[in-house]
């Protein structure tokens, strides 16, 4: 069975900007996009309100990003380039995600609770929801959500392009071990927390002297 390439994270969120900071949304896109919809729903007698929301999410990505250092000063952040959609199938499959949203919320009881907006965001300021549409939606207004992953790569000595080893060792460092996300080869189907637990479970049998690893 292939592994499923789209999660749906449904959530409640108030209609004030404090959900938008928290998902690091670009600062041009809140202005853009969604501070005159917060304020179409704030003000006058309708108030501020409780509401829901939905993001297909891509799991088992197609592009491929990559992390390097700036200096040897280990205070100086690293320079992070995600490459996040350079891949189309990835676009392709978060455009489906969000018609399989669209269609949910177009559905009963949902459906009467909630109002139709098409936003303008292309340059073509389309007024239906057409393919070219969501590609641009998707380009312009996706966010990260609290699981990255794959920084440090875990993998046997003779591959150079893992940073940790089978027994979560950093290469060339003695008395450092990485156990987190992080040394994930590739990320998981779904949400991080359990696979890291596991990952820290095994480690400390690993530490323990209860595993023996080779490679």
């Amino acid at each position: 069975m292939k592994s499923p390439n789209l999660q749906l994270h449904w959530g409640p969120v108030t209609t004030d900007e404090t959900f938008f900071q928290n998902v690091n949304t670009k600062p041009e896109i809140f202005e853009k996009h969604v501070k005159k919809y917060l304020k179409i729903y704030n003000n006058g007698s309708r108030g501020q309100f409780y509401s829901i929301f939905c993001n297909p999410t891509l799991i088992n990505p197609q592009s491929v990003g990559d992390i390097q250092l700036q200096s040897s000063d280990p205070l100086v952040h690293p320079l992070i380039n995600p490459q996040y959609l350079t891949n189309a199938y990835d676009i392709q499959v978060l455009v489906e995600g969000c018609k399989l949203v669209n269609k949910i919320f177009s559905t009963e009881p949902l459906k009467s609770q909630i109002e139709s907006l098409i936003t303008e965001i292309n340059e073509c300021n389309e007024k239906e929801y057409t393919n070219e549409w969501w590609k641009y939606y998707v380009q312009s207004l996706s966010i990260t959500i609290y699981h990255p992953t794959s920084t440090c790569k875990m993998g046997p000595h003779s591959d150079e392009t893992t940073v940790i080893t089978p027994d979560c060792r950093v290469k060339g460092v003695k008395g450092l071990r990485v156990v987190d996300a992080s040394i994930m080869p590739k990320i998981v189907s779904g949400n991080t927390n359990i696979p890291t637990i596991a990952l820290a479970e095994r480690a400390s049998d690993l530490i323990k002297g209860k595993i023996i690893v080779s490679g």
